[in-house]
């Protein structure tokens, strides 16, 4: 039982459960090393931590099959939360893509059986598999890359073929994930100047001053509204606006 467990935490899953600054926390561990254990604590302590503002209906809790839903459905009473969402990734799938058929486990597994599917898993296990793949990754780092525009609003704002002059650009060193990585913060720094330009035009300024006080809370966010003038404050309504229309 959950409870008799917190007495056993370590160290390190007290760090697991109490970390309060990762956007993205990955846990991994060999089996029996407490995963589950620290992990279920940790929903306890955020769910307690942000009361008013974190409820246990807005957590989803991924399991691998319904006996280990049936396994926590016991254990989280006992943590004194109730209703979080526990689905397996099928079910998620079922719900969010009704209109796609998704396998089950038995369908996969006699899917995996039959002789063309081994031959395929083969393959694609396979160090000629590996090597194929390697290099048509180091060949797209020279050439072959292909690319779209990117559009707003039916007009092109970065055409395919400066994304092809960014991507290029880089030195040989870069491989594949670099070099989309680099592209896609070129391109960010390229939209936030650009932003920074559409920004200032009398056109966004009139509009932000037509706008709703709803709709000028919209912009404000959760930032403080500290602003040093008006002039700044200005600044940010206008950035705001201008991201929100962009945005897809």
């Amino acid at each position: 039982k959950m409870k008799s467990i917190v007495i056993t935490i370590q160290k390190e899953q007290n760090k697991i459960i109490r970390d309060t600054k990762s956007d993205l926390l990955f846990v991994q561990g060999a089996a029996g090393s407490g995963k589950t254990s620290a992990v279920l604590q940790r929903v306890a302590y955020l769910l307690y931590r942000y009361r008013g503002n974190l409820s246990s209906s807005q957590v989803v809790l991924f399991s691998p099959n319904q006996l280990f839903n049936d396994y926590i459905d016991q254990v989280l009473p006992e943590l004194g939360e109730q209703n979080m969402v526990q689905m397996t990734y099928y079910q998620y799938s079922q719900r969010r893509l009704p209109k796609i058929h998704v396998e089950t486990l038995q369908e996969r597994f006699d899917e995996d059986n039959q002789p063309l599917r081994r031959k395929i898993s083969a393959l694609k296990s396979s160090l000629t598999m590996f090597n194929a793949t390697t290099n048509y990754s180091d060949y797209l780092n020279t050439a072959g890359m292909r690319f779209r525009d990117i559009k707003y609003n039916g007009e092109i704002f970065f055409s395919k073929k400066d994304i092809k002059k960014i991507y290029y650009s880089f030195n040989s060193n870069y491989n594949l994930r670099n070099r989309l990585s680099a592209t896609k913060e070129k391109l960010i720094k390229i939209l936030n100047s650009k932003v920074g330009e559409l920004a200032k035009q009398d056109s966004v300024q009139k509009q932000i001053q037509d706008l709703s006080r709803e709709e000028l809370n919209e912009l404000y966010g959760d930032e403080p509204r500290n602003f040093v003038n008006g002039d700044q404050e200005l600044k940010f309504l206008a950035r705001s606006y201008v991201m929100k229309q962009l945005r897809p």
